[in-house]
């Protein structure tokens, strides 16, 4: 994959198969081509019929004009591309809430004692966690914060209640 030149004027490139079978990352500063250079590897991997999955957080990468439009499908959360929390598990999901949606400790000891036996029966979903909750002896408080940041989360669309809505890869 041709990346571009040195400061001496050789080409750099790199060797596609060093991507196969692994996790690639790429880091650096602000404005320092980080986006460039992943579009330019993928591009190259994709033309060699790589399967390749991109994170596009920012929307960079949709309307990039990589591939042939056959082989990038763009995945849009609450569209076209939905999960089960079965297939994302309690600890993601925590996670989740609690890293990324700010719920205090106390009201994710509460979402993982609803949790385990929703996942006994094989019926976790936010609609059940949140029948859990509203039939469970909880603190007031932690019951507004676990159905606040359940009524986001349902509101992306992204968490699916039926199996046959999760996107499978």
């Amino acid at each position: 994959i041709l990346v571009g030149k040195t400061r001496s004027g050789n080409a750099f490139v790199l060797d596609a198969e060093d991507f196969d079978g692994g996790l690639t990352v790429i880091t650096g500063k602000k404005g320092t081509g980080k986006s460039h250079l992943s579009k330019l590897i993928l591009k190259d991997l994709v033309g060699y019929g790589a399967p390749c999955l991109v994170f596009d957080v920012n929307g960079e990468y949709g309307a990039s004009g990589i591939g042939d439009g056959k082989r990038i499908v763009t995945l849009v959360p609450g569209d076209n591309f939905k999960v089960t929390l079965d297939y994302v598990g309690l600890d993601v999901f925590l996670g989740l809430m609690e890293q990324t949606m700010s719920l205090p400790s106390n009201s994710g000891w509460e979402l993982r004692r609803i949790w385990e036996p929703l996942q006994a029966k094989g019926s976790v979903t936010i609609r059940g966690i949140r029948n859990q909750i509203f039939s469970s002896r909880i603190n007031e408080y932690v019951k507004d914060a676990l159905v606040r940041r359940l009524d986001a989360l349902e509101g992306s669309g992204l968490f699916a209640d039926l199996p046959n809505e999760h996107t499978a890869f």
